[in-house]
């Protein structure tokens, strides 16, 4: 996560994602869409916005946050204390499955 040092110190913050049966899903990566538990850590409370493709879709006032996610996109955090933002996260990417034509026959058919 980027810091911004004028507000508060930012070691320990954590960003993963986790779906069953898959390893951590960590900052920068991608898995397919589908059930996955978002993971906020900070070492501190402060205000957090998750954006998807950058459209707020949750927020919370908390050091830590779990949240159940579903949909295709590119999620990340945004963290503020007294309003000043804090921490900016790199994104996870959670990627919609392609559709594949059916057993012989063609995608144009």
């Amino acid at each position: 996560m980027a810091e911004l040092p004028i507000v508060a110190p930012a070691a320990g913050a954590r960003l993963w994602a986790e779906q069953a049966g898959r390893e951590p899903i960590p900052m920068g990566a991608e898995a397919p869409a589908g059930p996955t538990q978002l993971r906020i850590r900070l070492p501190e409370r402060a205000e957090i916005d998750v954006l998807r493709d950058s459209t707020l879709v949750h927020q919370a006032r908390e050091a830590e946050l779990d949240l159940s996610l579903e949909l295709a996109g590119v999620y990340r955090v945004e963290a503020r204390i007294d309003g000043r933002l804090w921490l900016l996260s790199n994104p996870i990417h959670l990627r919609a499955r392609a559709a594949r034509p059916a057993c012989g026959r063609s995608a144009s058919a």
